[in-house]
């Protein structure tokens, strides 16, 4: 259940700073900067929100290393291949900022998470339910 409320967290996060990133994609190219924004917005939380499901059912084994490898490599690949995607095949998007908006989001969906996995651990190794 604490995963489900830290994912749905991440979807706060994002729908709260998506306006202000539409506004600047807006400002810098118009209807492409927006496009880029949204874009940018779900492929980084749907990175950290998938990194974060996937790693939930594992939170009990002892070694901590598998769920931290398997939470990076969810998280760091999806707007990877986004962004290595976006820069081969659209260079409208690539005007418009879209390689920068995934790499702010990425940063703060990073932030977020990493808190949120932090949380989550803690109320793990004390057996408590998280606090609000």
């Amino acid at each position: 259940m604490a995963v489900r409320k830290g994912a749905w967290r991440l979807a706060q996060i994002t729908v709260v700073t998506l306006p202000f990133t539409a506004g600047v994609g807006y400002a810098r190219s118009g209807i492409e900067g927006i496009l880029a924004a949204l874009l940018a917005a779900g492929v980084c939380a749907g990175g950290a929100i998938a990194s974060l499901l996937a790693i939930g059912p594992v939170w009990r084994l002892p070694q901590s290393v598998h769920r931290v490898l398997l939470g990076m490599l969810i998280r760091m690949g999806v707007p990877l291949v986004a962004c290595i995607g976006i820069v081969a095949s659209s260079q409208t998007l690539v005007k418009a900022g879209a390689p920068v908006m995934i790499l702010g989001y990425y940063l703060l969906m990073l932030i977020a998470e990493t808190w949120l996995v932090l949380k989550l651990m803690s109320t793990v190794k004390t057996n408590e339910t998280p606090r609000e």
